[in-house]
């Protein structure tokens, strides 16, 4: 490499005596200042041209050569230079093709035009940072050498090198270790690395920004190979190792690494921010806990989010705190620990809204976090972030929080030692009341080959809206998997290989109105202090399986079961179909009302869905033993009775009907349907049957079956109860 030394002959205060250079040989030499300067005047200017074994042919451009005006002949060249040129804010357009190979100048103030253009450094600087851009069209591996790196705060050379590229359309390299303040990327970038960002400050380390509205103008896309190691100064603070804001849109990471920052992933709350991708994202040694006690408030504020108080103001930065009981030491929550999503409560400093309030412990000890592994913050367009490795380890504060619209997957990876374990969902302040808490909808998360161990709070939370449509699978999580909410939507693996759904719901306390996600629901709710439950049958389907191209229909069952219901006192379950569905071929609501008998503790109702129609039978009366009784209810939908309490029983080829029913104090004719028969179930032909009637009124009741299927009782009077004892055969073909 000629001229070793960066000492030039014009206008240099630091001129040395010498300026070294190599022989042919790769032998060092040295030349006189005369002797240089008289080799490279115009006049002098040392011409290697293109020759029989060379590519291109060699220029040394000379201390006062005129960059507005090269000749012609230059094109396809390499243009050596040594000397500093300031260019008087001139534009350069440079020949075709040509090399410019900075060995030892300097340039400043000017605009240089490429065409096809190579520009070759030693890694020392050779532009001026803020005063040489570049247009047309470069062939360069840009870096940030080319502008000056000194070590101490190399903030502004990593920062000109990512506009530079997105000026020269070239790829962008990092490699080396730097130290720096706040690294911004304003262009999208194709960047290669393989250094060190040591942080100066307890700022930001990389902040990824787009310019527009994050939708159609001023999009970023980072396209990222190789390996990046980013180092905050601060776990306490409020320092985030890559923030992705406003428009980071269809980028993708290789190899990172974070560690010694508040937060190492954030997705900002500006903008739309999607379609991202990671190969591998390491994270340890991030985030840091502090430990204070809460007190709750006596009632909820909405359904099942109400308000705590703190001891002191709390950062809830993440969405997210810990609650349980201090260890031995009071320097961290035991492993009992449990998640809950959190917002501050608008115009106060110590009191908050928690989700999950309903089994929420009065009071005790809180942890919250200054931040730890990835938060995907909530925005309606955030999310499809896609990780094939996440690994998090020794992280005093969260792993993840999805909290975006739109969901993440993770394909693998390990989280130990973190305080948290994934959070889906959470609560914010209503958007367009600025006051009331809600829930956050949050769908479509995977999370597959996770490893956990050793962390404090260790099961996953969702906690969102319905059809959230949440996975695990394939995951070692010892402790399960918590979904507060009972319409989220969540399937998981278990370590015995099958897998379970959250399409079951436990409910204490006040609820919301359940919406399943499919007609295969299970519900259990405690009624013995809470009155109602309301149901909403919206859009459910059953299964299809095809013959060849013929669909074939499957009937679905789901159910819904009250406990502890006191003896003699009424529950009631309000069904509301909508969409798609109808319910008794009906569109309105049902009120299904149960009262409760001494002794039983569960009252079921099974829900059958047939095409897009949900039928109810109300279990209310054991028949028969368990093994050889198959028992379920009647739905009841007469006008004229005030209460129902009728099931069936199919058994050796008869339907047999207990129960009773009671009529009301006015009534409009008197004919009454207590319902459809069961699936399958037709009895022999006949349009009148022997009836029992247990009753002290009369004997002049007729129960029928009518033309469309349907039971009817005529000659009942009213405000009278009557105990039904009725007993039919079947078709052989429907027992």
């Amino acid at each position: 490499m000629p001229y070793a030394n960066r000492a030039t002959v014009k206008n240099n205060p630091e001129l040395n005596d010498s300026i070294f250079g190599f022989d042919k040989d790769g032998n060092e030499i040295q030349f006189s200042i005369e002797k240089v300067k008289g080799l490279t005047t115009t006049a002098g200017t040392s011409n290697r041209q293109k020759d029989t074994t060379n590519e291109k042919g060699y220029y040394l451009i000379p201390f006062d050569f005129d960059w507005t005006n090269i000749p012609e002949n230059y094109a396809n060249c390499i243009l050596e230079v040594v000397f500093n040129f300031d260019l008087n804010q001139e534009t350069i357009t440079l020949p075709d093709n040509v090399t410019i190979d900075v060995v030892g100048g300097f340039l400043k103030n000017g605009v240089f035009v490429g065409s096809n253009t190579t520009i070759l450094n030693n890694g020392n600087k050779i532009f001026h940072i803020s005063s040489i851009t570049f247009n047309g069209s470069f062939n360069t591996k840009v870096t940030p050498y080319m502008f000056g790196v000194d070590g101490v705060n190399d903030q502004l050379s990593l920062n000109r090198s990512i506009s530079a590229a997105a000026e020269m359309d070239c790829k962008l390299e990092w490699i080396g270790n730097f130290n720096a303040d706040t690294v911004t990327f304003n262009n999208s970038v194709e960047i290669n690395t393989n250094c060190t960002i040591q942080s100066t400050t307890d700022n930001n380390v990389i902040v990824i920004q787009g310019t527009g509205n994050g939708y159609t103008t001023g999009l970023i896309k980072i396209t990222h190979t190789g390996f990046m190691k980013l180092f905050g100064t601060s776990r306490t603070g409020s320092s985030v190792g890559i923030l992705l804001n406003n428009g980071v849109l269809n980028s993708s990471f290789d190899k990172v690494y974070i560690a010694n920052t508040a937060l190492a992933v954030k997705y900002g709350t500006v903008g739309n921010n999607n379609n991202v991708s990671w190969d591998l994202l390491d994270i340890a040694s991030t985030g840091k806990s502090y430990l204070t006690t809460f007190t709750k408030a006596s009632t909820e504020t909405v359904v099942d989010i109400g308000e705590i108080t703190t001891t002191v103001p709390i950062n809830v930065s993440t969405g997210i705190v810990a609650i349980g009981l201090k260890n031995a030491g009071n320097t961290a929550l035991t492993t009992a620990a449990k998640t809950y999503p959190i917002v501050l409560k608008p115009g106060t400093t110590q009191t908050y809204y928690v989700g999950g309030f309903t089994e929420l412990q009065n009071g005790g000890d809180l942890a919250y976090f200054t931040g730890g592994g990835v938060h995907h913050t909530d925005h309606t367009d955030n999310g499809a972030i896609k990780y094939n490795s996440l690994n998090l380890f020794s992280i005093d504060g969260i792993s993840i929080n999805v909290q975006s619209f739109y969901g993440v997957t993770v394909d693998g990876g390990k989280i130990e030692g973190v305080y948290t374990l994934p959070v889906i969902g959470g609560v914010r302040i209503n958007k367009s009341n600025n006051t009331t808490p809600e829930r956050i909808w949050s769908i479509r998360s995977l999370f597959s080959g996770m490893h956990t161990e050793a962390n404090l709070a260790q099961e996953p939370l969702v906690y969102t809206n319905f059809g959230a449509n949440v996975v695990f699978s394939g995951n070692l999580i010892a402790a399960g998997i918590r979904t507060i909410t009972p319409e989220t939507g969540v399937t998981y693996g278990t370590n015995k290989g099958t897998s379970r759904s959250s399409n079951i719901y436990h409910i204490n306390g006040a609820s919301a109105p359940i919406t399943p996600i499919d007609p295969t629901f299970k519900i259990y709710r405690e009624v013995a202090s809470n009155t109602t439950l309301s149901l909403n049958l919206a859009n459910l389907k059953t299964d299809m399986s095809y013959l060849y191209n013929v669909a074939v229909n499957h009937a679905t069952v789901g159910e819904v079961n009250l406990l502890n219901i006191p003896a003699g006192v009424t529950r009631r379950i309000i069904v509301t179909p909508s969409g798609t569905n109808t319910l008794m071929g009906g569109t309105s609501a049902i009120n299904i009302d149960i009262v409760g008998v001494e002794g039983k503790t569960t009252y079921k109702v099974t829900f059958v869905l047939v095409d897009n129609n949900f039928t109810y039978f109300s279990d209310t009366h054991t028949l028969g033993s368990s093994t050889d009784v198959n028992s379920t209810a009647l739905p009841i939908y007469a006008d004229n009775l005030a209460a129902t309490n009728v099931a069936y029983l199919v058994k050796n080829n008869k339907l047999i009907l207990t129960g009773t029913i009671s009529t009301k104090s006015t009534m409009t004719g008197t004919t009454n349907l207590i319902g459809t028969l069961p699936l399958g179930a037709r009895p022999i032909p006949s349009n009148r049957f022997t009836n029992i009637f247990n009753n002290t009124d009369s004997k002049a009741e007729i129960l029928k079956l009518n033309t469309n299927g349907n039971l009817e009782i005529t000659g009942l009077t009213a405000s009278k109860e009557y105990a039904l004892e009725f007993e039919i055969t079947l078709n052989a073909s429907s027992s």
